[in-house]
């Protein structure tokens, strides 16, 4: 249905589709998907995977894995793909010998379908190994949503609501043994940026809207998770200035400089810095 919509040449259609499949408002597709829905029965997913929150459940049924078969699991749903064997083994087990990740990849694979009660949940290809079509992944379906709405500002509460619903999804803690994985890293890194990028589009809609203290606590996590975002930081700033708190916004602004010259050795950009200057000149 979203190759559908896309050839369609329908921006609003194709964001529609994306919002379905996330499980977000359909938006113009809600009626419909509401009459598709209630006319079929309703069946568990043979396969759902939460990167965000570590879970896993097989055909409505949450499933309890060991280190490695949970290791394996997710370093296939890290990505929408096929993963070759030496690509696996790369990730899995670097410091091992192509002969012993073999038997290891054979061994874990053969536990992990065990688990899952599902042969056909990994699926061996000849190009190496993938998650079954049926499989949903949290994150698959978190890019998808928040791709479809990158290129532009929240524009109204439904769209707020929407996000708001993807944000809440993200904020979840991984258990400390996926924290452990060298090769999560970057995928770690990326669930935290994504939060912040979502936090801070709903702290701008909040400042536009005269919820300035609400984008204030929004800008507060961003720059907890980074204190040198400074999107972050001007939104901080400017939640400030809105709630006539210049004292405040001068403190911030301080306080992210001296962190700077601290760690960066550098400073904050003029423009931030004119944010400041733009308010004293209206108050004169």
């Amino acid at each position: 249905m979203r190759r559908a919509a896309e050839n369609a040449g329908s921006l609003p259609l194709a964001s529609a589709v994306v919002a379905a499949e996330a499980g977000a408002d359909a938006g113009m597709l809600r009626s419909f998907i509401a009459r598709l829905r209630a006319g079929r029965p309703t069946s568990e997913p043979r396969l759902e995977i939460s990167v965000v929150t570590g879970s896993v459940r097989s055909h409505g049924k949450d499933v309890k894995l060991g280190d490695r078969e949970l290791e394996l699991l997710f370093v296939l749903a890290r990505r929408q793909e096929t993963l070759s064997r030496e690509r696996l083994s790369a990730l899995l087990w670097p410091e091992r010998d192509e002969d012993a990740t073999a038997n290891l990849l054979k061994v874990h694979l053969h536990h992990l379908r065990h688990h899952l009660s599902d042969e056909g949940a990994i699926v061996r290809t000849r190009d190496g190994l993938r998650l079954c079509d049926e499989a949903r992944v949290d994150l698959w379906e978190i890019d998808r949503a928040v791709s479809a709405r990158r290129s532009r500002e929240i524009r109204n509460d439904v769209e707020r609501d929407e996000v708001t619903r993807i944000y809440e999804r993200l904020s979840g803690e991984r258990p400390v043994r996926m924290l452990q994985w060298e090769w999560f890293e970057p995928v770690e890194r990326s669930i935290r940026e994504l939060r912040s990028e979502l936090g801070q589009r709903l702290a701008r809609y909040a400042l536009r809207s005269g919820q300035a203290a609400q984008g204030l606590a929004l800008a507060e996590e961003s720059i907890a998770n980074d204190p040198f975002d400074e999107a972050a930081q001007e939104i901080a700033i400017s939640a400030y200035l809105a709630m006539d708190n210049r004292a405040a916004a001068l403190r911030q602004l301080r306080r992210y400089r001296e962190d700077l010259k601290a760690e960066l050795q550098c400073e904050p950009s003029p423009s931030l810095v004119a944010l400041l200057q733009i308010q004293e000149v209206k108050s004169a």
